[in-house]
């Protein structure tokens, strides 16, 4: 009775405090959600740096939107791939020849002289950036022309180090595409916006990051993140303890998920987990908080009464279904079928779970092995 007791308690508290993260997250959400551009400032030129690796599902026309851009100064795109060999080179080839006006270079050959591979591209893609002012965006982004003199705005702050995007994710079909938008919608966004709402940004996410040339140099370079997996939260980290802000965007791009299987989505989202837990194992371990309906379920299964339990389960229903909705209003994209709910939040505490496992990743198909917090064997 005793071990009831006590097991009733626990994921009863720990139920309640789900169902804390979940009204804060949806707040931040519907918050982020109101939000409105900042204003314009002077335009400077800029060069976006676009790391390829292999043709993915609406490369050609991802790469088109960096193109297509309405900014008043001129805008360089570099594009770079390891090897000649690289399915992505002939469509960033295309994309070149087809836009001839407009100053597209392409960085072709990346040296692994770091250990981690994107960083490695970005290294010799750098060499043909010509502008001070930089944005460094993956090529799984899909963008409007607002896009660079959105992003590149809050630099004219001279306390601004960094600026950097949530995104959202866009369900090419299939039930792992589904669960993987759902999980950059419903999961990476709202628990990124409760992270900003208690403390000022201290990282960057990949996706996006914009800053000037000096300050990229004035914290060691790209070569200073080469040995770590976590590039973006790394750069983020050094950026705030330089003294400069590193600011959250208002611009929102979107990702076309298109996961081939189940098996495919736990190794991407497990690379996700094992970095997170490398950069703040801590906060990892209290992960598992981020899902309200599998606690508040646990915890009716071990209540002694059955029916006080069962507000906590439909509270958590509740929100989680509210933040479902908020987020798709927030994030430009469509909602999360409701069958699909109990799915994505069950299939994302089992990756949880395995993420707890030391392991290494696995990065579009190239195993990585990770060596003391998230730096990489060489």
């Amino acid at each position: 009775m005793r071990l009831r007791a006590l097991a009733a308690f626990a994921t009863g508290t720990l139920a309640v405090a789900a169902l804390g993260y979940a009204a804060g997250a949806l707040l931040c959400t519907r918050s982020f959600g109101r939000r409105v551009e900042g204003p314009r400032a002077p335009a400077e030129p800029v060069s976006v740096l676009v790391p390829l690796y292999g043709d993915e599902p609406g490369l050609m026309d991802n790469l088109r939107a960096f193109v297509a851009q309405d900014h008043a100064a001129p805008v360089q795109i570099v594009l770079g791939v390891h090897t000649a060999g690289d399915a992505a080179l002939p469509v960033a080839r295309e994309l070149a020849a087809a836009h001839p006006a407009h100053d597209v270079t392409l960085s072709i050959g990346a040296p692994r002289i770091v250990a981690n591979p994107k960083v490695a591209n970005l290294l010799a893609m750098l060499a043909h950036a010509r502008h001070d002012t930089l944005v460094l965006v993956d090529s799984d982004m899909r963008v409007d022309p607002a896009y660079v003199r959105t992003v590149t705005a809050p630099l004219a702050d001279a306390r601004v180090g960094a600026v950097t995007c949530l995104y959202g994710g866009r369900s090419q079909g299939g039930l792992a595409s589904d669960l993987g938008a759902a999980f950059v919608n419903e999961q990476f966004a709202p628990s990124a916006l409760v992270a900003a709402a208690l403390a000022p940004l201290r990282h960057a996410y990949g996706a996006t990051i914009a800053l000037r040339r000096a300050t990229l140099a004035a914290i060691g370079g790209l070569a200073a993140l080469g040995p770590h997996l976590a590039d973006d939260h790394v750069l983020g980290r050094r950026i705030a303890e330089s003294g400069l802000r590193v600011v959250l965007s208002s611009y929102v791009p979107h990702t076309l998920v298109a996961e081939r299987d189940l098996r495919a989505l736990l190794r991407h989202e497990l690379r996700w987990h094992r970095t997170i837990r490398a950069v703040a194992p801590w906060g990892y371990a209290f992960l598992f908080l981020t899902y309200p309906v599998p606690l508040a379920l646990a915890a009716w299964a071990c209540a002694p009464r059955r029916g006080s339990a069962m507000i906590v389960v439909a509270a958590a229903l509740a929100l989680r279904v509210a933040l479902a909705r908020s987020a798709a209003c927030a994030f430009g994209v469509l909602p999360t079928k409701l069958t699909r709910i109990p799915l994505r939040d069950a299939f994302g505490v089992l990756v949880w779970a395995c993420g707890l496992v030391r392991g290494g990743v696995d990065w579009r198909g190239e195993p990585l092995t990770l060596r003391e917090g998230d730096e990489l064997a060489e």
